[in-house]
Order: C-alpha cells, then structure tokens, then sequence
C-alpha cells in the first residue's frame, strides 16, 4: 500500500469508526512497522538512549525495545487522533482536551508583537490548533511538505479544517515575520532543523543542532515565546501545557533564548519519552561516557 492510498484509508477508517476501535485496528500496523522500518528505529533507539542516559536512566537493551514499541504504538494512536478530531463534535472536542495556563497565551497575545508558540513531535502538537480555535485565536503553522503533492493536500487540508493557516516551510522566512507584525501566532517546532541552518547546542547533555529560527525571530522581533505541549494521558485524553513566556530584552541574548528553550525542550521530552517521536537522528553517532 503507498502512503497516499495508506492515510487516505486511516481518513476513511477514522470517520466510519469510534476512536477507540480506530486504536484497536491502528496497534498491529504500528507493530508492523516496527518491524518493518529499521532506519527509523534505530534513530528512535539512539535519540532515546541519549535522552534516558542522560537522566542517569540507562536503559538495558529490553527496557529500550519496549520503550520504542510503545513509541511506535503511540503514533500510530497520534495519526488516528489527526484525522479523528475533525469528525468530532466541538463539545467532545473540549472535553478531551484539558487546558493549562490558557492566560499564558492571552499575556502573549495582550503585548502586541505576536505570538511564537513553540513545541515539538511530542504527544499531539497537532491539537493545539483545537484549543487556540476554541478560544477564538487565529494560529499560523510552519510545516515541513509531504513527499507528493497530493499527500500534502490531504494533510493540509486537515489541518485547515481546524482553523490552521499552513505555512510551508520553504518560506517560512518571509512569511512568519508578516505573520507577527500583525500579531498572529505562529507555531514552530523546536526539536528538529529540518532548515539545516541549526547550531550545535547542549542538548541532554550532548551536541545536538536545534533549528535556531525561534530565538533569532524573538530576538529580532520582540516577540515572546510562548512553550507549550499537547500531552496525551492515560485514559488517551491530551492535556495542553503551556509555559511562562520566555521575554525577549535588548541584554537577552540569541544564545540565551534558545538555552531557555532547551532546557524546557529537556523537561518535557525527558518526562515523556515515550511520546517523542524522533525518528530522525538527532545526535550524529552519540558516544556516551
């Protein structure tokens, strides 16, 4: 099955079906391509080992497997949600997500130089744009494209019907500084430079490049940061998590900024591994001490 027919078919699935038989049938594909996608696992094995190592966690080798399995399981339960949120009503909607600091946001928007809200492949970043469209607020995306244009239609498309201006990430750099001239939010993924223009920065405790788009656009902007997380629970419902804005000032460095970002990045991340789905390597060949 090609991708394009693939999610088309999890669509379809997840209109005709409830969530939680979506779940059932999405856990055995998630198996499978566990199995399946080397590459991608042993990125997840060595980003993870990293992360754990760090916390003074080494994880033995069967401790790791499972640990990636339910990582795999987990985003095959997030593709499901992506397409699924849209067919569900706004009240049930509301009720799946629980809301942190909600005023952190309305703080951001209330200083008048837009909103960068930063977050990372954790849990369901997609949703934020549930609970920014519930609260009546405009949010602009940069994404990364699809591989064919018609499978970047369709995930367009579903992040459109959830009040999502998309921003394609080849220019990004135009469009998001317009975007905060007019107050708008925006949402950056802060955990993988997919720009190639990152810089090494300590990260868990080792080198990694970070995009480094966010700080350089607060610096210059004034815009403030806005860390936050859509975070899934046990009983599968999200809880939105947002962070006290990081504060651009003229003595505030770039540097500064984004280790701000890092060590929140590090919190999250470090606390729900299981729910980060880097399956990019992110340190190139880790030698752990």
């Amino acid at each position: 099955m090609n991708g394009l027919l693939f999610y088309q078919t999890v669509r379809l699935m997840t209109r005709l079906l409830p969530r939680r038989a979506c779940y059932a049938i999405a856990r055995p594909f998630a198996g499978w391509a566990y199995r399946r996608n080397l590459a991608t696992r042993a990125a997840l094995e060595t980003n993870l080992r990293v992360v754990l190592h760090a916390q003074g966690q080494p994880a033995a080798a069967h401790d790791l497997e499972r640990l990636v399995r339910r990582n795999f399981i987990g985003f095959g339960k997030y593709m499901v949600d992506f397409f699924k949120i849209g067919t569900l009503s706004p009240g049930s909607q509301e009720a799946l997500i629980r809301v942190e600091h909600l005023d952190y946001l309305q703080q951001c928007v209330d200083m008048n130089k837009g909103v960068i809200v930063l977050t990372a492949h954790l849990g369901n970043w997609e949703l934020g744009a549930v609970v920014a469209q519930q609260c009546g607020f405009r949010i602009n995306a940069v994404v990364r494209e699809q591989p064919t244009p018609r499978l970047d239609a369709l995930f367009q498309a579903q992040r459109v019907k959830r009040g999502v201006q998309v921003l394609p990430m080849n220019g990004a750099a135009l469009s998001v500084p317009a975007c905060l001239k007019r107050n708008e939010i925006v949402v950056l993924l802060a955990d993988m430079d997919y720009s190639g223009g990152g810089r090494p920065v300590p990260f868990f405790g080792q080198a990694a490049c970070l995009p480094q788009g966010p700080a350089v656009l607060a610096k210059r902007s004034g815009s403030p940061i806005l860390p936050a997380f859509v975070l899934r629970q046990a009983d599968d419902t999200f809880c939105f998590r947002a962070y006290q804005p990081i504060l651009p000032d003229p003595s505030r460095s770039v540097r500064d900024i984004q280790d701000a970002i890092c060590a929140i990045l590090e919190a999250e991340i470090g606390e729900h591994p299981d729910q980060w789905f880097a399956y990019e390597p992110l340190w190139p060949g880790p030698a752990m001490a």
